[in-house]
């Protein structure tokens, strides 16, 4: 079992390649292309869930701003138990607040002039979100430094790879410089 686990934890942080057997019948591979992302023709689920959630709230809870450029959520608490739940298979604020996050939202900052008497809100902006244009959903991009399997994954691993043997071997040379 020791042997096992040994040779599985050697196989992990492979760069090799895997290539096809070659049965002499089969077509050559093709070579592997970088992908590139399609062009987008709608915006995400979560877009146009939280796009149709923000224009149906009752203002109460929550709903647009006055100019229709951020979305506020007055009563979080009862945002996250009743009305998340209603769009998403979760009721966690939290949860909602990083994917808007994920997707470029700022948390507007309260009114340091309303005082303490002010009813504390959750409000975000994005340029692209506003009341009455659904159509600009499409321009809004999950970040992509928050992807983590893409294009460059495996050439950061494989780089780590190197650089960590790189920094042994240095290890290895002050060790003997030191024992001279």
């Amino acid at each position: 079992p020791r042997d096992a686990m040994a040779s599985r934890r050697s196989t992990r942080g492979s760069t090799k390649e895997k290539r096809p057997v070659d049965d002499g019948d089969a077509a050559a591979p093709e070579p592997s292309r970088p992908r590139r992302r399609r062009e987008q023709s709608e915006a995400s689920a979560f877009l146009q869930k939280t796009y149709s959630m923000i224009t149906n709230l009752d203002g109460v809870v929550g709903g647009w701003s006055e100019a229709g450029d951020t979305m506020v959520i007055w009563d979080a608490d009862k945002f996250a138990a009743e009305i998340i739940p209603q769009y998403f298979k979760h009721n966690n604020f939290r949860s909602f607040v990083r994917q808007l996050n994920f997707y470029g939202f700022r948390k507007l900052r309260a009114d340091a002039q309303a005082g303490p008497s002010a009813q504390a809100k959750w409000e975000f902006k994005h340029p692209n979100f506003r009341r009455g244009r659904d159509d600009l959903l499409v321009l809004i991009r999950r970040a992509e430094h928050y992807d983590h399997g893409g294009p460059d994954a495996a050439a950061q691993k494989a780089r780590q790879a190197e650089l960590e043997r790189e920094v042994a071997d240095l290890r290895s040379q002050v060790g003997e410089l030191r024992g001279i």
